[in-house]
């Protein structure tokens, strides 16, 4: 499920840029609030990449009869 968020977020960079790079020229952002869009997305991706490759599978062991 991780995974899908992801990639969910990452589909939709490109066209966020676009238009954030639209709003940086119509002076509606500033350099800062570009650059701190930029280390929150990175923190969000690292993060739950993180969760995804710390998840550890146990195996259920069950006796025999």
């Amino acid at each position: 499920m991780s995974l899908l968020i992801t990639f969910s977020i990452l589909d939709r960079l490109w066209p966020g840029l676009i238009q954030m790079l639209g709003f940086w020229k119509e002076g509606a952002l500033s350099v800062g609030q570009i650059l701190l869009y930029g280390a929150v997305l990175v923190g969000v991706v690292t993060a739950v990449t993180g969760m995804h490759l710390a998840a550890r599978r146990i195996p259920v062991q069950i006796p025999g009869r």
